[in-house]
C-alpha cells in the first residue's frame, strides 16, 4: 500500500497519527510499565513488526530511543512496497533483537513484553517475558510446561 509512495508523504502521515490517533488508543498498563522502567533508568528498546513507517515517530512520541522494527526497501527516495530483510515476527523478533544488541543470550534482567501470539519467542528468550492485558500483566514462568503451546 506504499508502494511509489515518497518517504516525506509518510513521515507527514505518521506525526499526524502519533499525534491525533496514537495518544487516545495507548495501552494503560503498557504506559505504566514503560514509566517505570524509564524511571529505574533502564534501557528502553521500541521492538516491533510493524514497519519503520510508523515505530520510530511512535517510539519519539513515547520517548523511546531505540527502535528495531521491519524495514522497508526504499529507491530512489520511495518505498518501494517490498520488505527489507525478514518481517520482525516472530521468531525473526529474536533475531532482530539478538542483531541489534550484538548478543546470543538476553543480558542481565532482560524485560519483554508482549500482546500477541507472535511475541511469545520474544518473552521466551528474554530473562522475563510478561503477557500484557488490559488490566495488568500476566508474567512469564520459568518453568516451560506452564506453557504447553510453546514450541
Amino acid at each position: 500500500f506504499v508502494s511509489s509512495a515518497s518517504i516525506e508523504s509518510i513521515n507527514e502521515h505518521a506525526e499526524w497519527f502519533c499525534a491525533h490517533w496514537i495518544p487516545r488508543h495507548l495501552h494503560p498498563v503498557g504506559v505504566a510499565l514503560l514509566n517505570e522502567h524509564r524511571r529505574l533508568g533502564d534501557r528502553i528498546i521500541l521492538l516491533s513488526a510493524s514497519p519503520v513507517l510508523v515505530v520510530p515517530a511512535i517510539a519519539e512520541l513515547l520517548g523511546i530511543n531505540e527502535v528495531v522494527c521491519t524495514r522497508l526497501e526504499i529507491r530512489d527516495g520511495r518505498y518501494t512496497g517490498q520488505i527489507d530483510g525478514a518481517n520482525c515476527k516472530g521468531k525473526e523478533k529474536v533475531v532482530a533483537i539478538k542483531t541489534h544488541l550484538c548478543c546470543e543470550k538476553a543480558p542481565d534482567s532482560t524485560f519483554a513484553y508482549g500482546d500477541s501470539k507472535s511475541d511469545r519467542y520474544v518473552l521466551k528468550w528474554a530473562q522475563h517475558g510478561a503477557w500484557v492485558r488490559r488490566t495488568g500483566i500476566e508474567p512469564l514462568s520459568s518453568d516451560r510446561s506452564v506453557f504447553p503451546n510453546w514450541t
